[in-house]
């Protein structure tokens, strides 16, 4: 179990607790509907509180995230772990591991392989990269260890691509345009109108 502990600073004196959570801490609403239901899942100077609740100044509130419950099966495949802490991992991705188990893959995914690191410290979570990166792409990975990291960190990471290429390449420029999914398909992306903004040096 994940618990934060917040204190209310003055300029949120009197806000009810549902606005506190949201625009203070970051919650998302649909995180604080399923923590409300849970016992002990959101305590206001230890005591249980409703969404209404009107906070004061130096007030602190308790969220206690649960334990996970879905794990992918662990698998021991090498595993780069660059950084940890009790919210995120960071991990290197190999060039030919795909991100989860899939068809062919089913069993030397990194989800496979962070689940069997997890494991061996005692420890379990579900799968929760911020981002992804194709199967042949090698880079670093930042995986969520609870619901709420990865609700913050969603849209939040900058990432750098660096190609290695062969031969002449003469020219030069940049593509700015937006990306996301190509139209008909669940994974292959494109350049589409509403897309994340992406651009190529």
């Amino acid at each position: 179990m994940r618990i934060l502990n917040f204190s209310v600073p003055p300029d949120y004196d009197g806000v009810r607790l549902k606005g506190f959570l949201h625009g203070f801490c970051g919650l998302s609403v649909r995180q604080f509907a399923r923590l409300k239901r849970l016992p002990g899942g959101v305590l206001r100077n230890g005591r249980p509180v409703i969404a209404t609740d009107l906070l004061r100044a130096g007030d602190s509130v308790r969220v206690a995230f649960p334990d996970d419950e879905k794990f992918q099966a662990p698998v021991p495949l090498p595993f780069s772990a660059i950084y940890e802490d009790e919210d995120v991992l960071v991990a290197e991705k190999p060039a030919g591991m795909p991100m989860y188990p899939a068809p062919g893959h089913d069993r030397d995914s990194l989800a496979n392989a962070a689940a069997c690191h997890w494991l061996r410290s005692g420890r379990q979570f579900s799968f929760r990269p911020v981002y992804r990166l194709d199967k042949d792409t090698t880079g670093l990975v930042v995986l969520a260890k609870h619901p709420f990291a990865a609700y913050r960190l969603s849209g939040r990471v900058e990432k750098l691509y660096l190609a290695v290429c062969e031969g002449r390449l003469p020219g030069g420029g940049r593509i700015d345009g937006p990306i996301g999914l190509m139209p008909g398909h669940t994974v292959q992306r494109a350049v589409v109108p509403g897309g994340a903004a992406a651009a190529t040096l």
